[in-house]
């Protein structure tokens, strides 16, 4: 695999969403790409402690412990996390979220890279 030369990264927001109760998938990479998550922000706007789970799941996986960023992570009411580092996630692999209530958001930032 090569990738495309120059090599010109797409900086982006990768995904921002509310975080659902159910596992739910807030981003894919897409084909032929490498994703590079770079920062996760992750905020509890509820009046109580709730936890949240991220999980980095390969083409047709499922989520679950063995590919969890976080699991069961819990912020503090009106608390907020953020993580910095780096995780490259393969083409078609997908980003998915879940948190034990309603009122936790997301967003995460990074690059994407196509190659042939």
């Amino acid at each position: 695999m090569s990738y495309q030369t120059p090599q010109t990264p797409t900086l982006l927001p990768i995904a921002q969403s509310a975080i659902p109760a159910t596992v739910t998938n807030i981003y894919t990479v897409p084909l032929k790409s490498r994703t590079w998550l770079e920062t996760i922000d992750v905020v509890n706007t509820n009046a109580t402690a709730t936890t949240f789970d991220v999980y980095l799941v390969p083409q047709n996986g499922t989520a679950g412990t063995g590919n969890a960023l976080f699991y069961q992570q819990t912020l503090q009411p009106k608390q907020n996390l953020q993580w910095t580092g780096i995780q490259v996630i393969d083409s078609q692999s997908t980003i998915q979220v879940n948190a034990s209530a309603t009122g936790v958001t997301i967003r995460i930032s990074g690059e994407t890279y196509a190659y042939y």
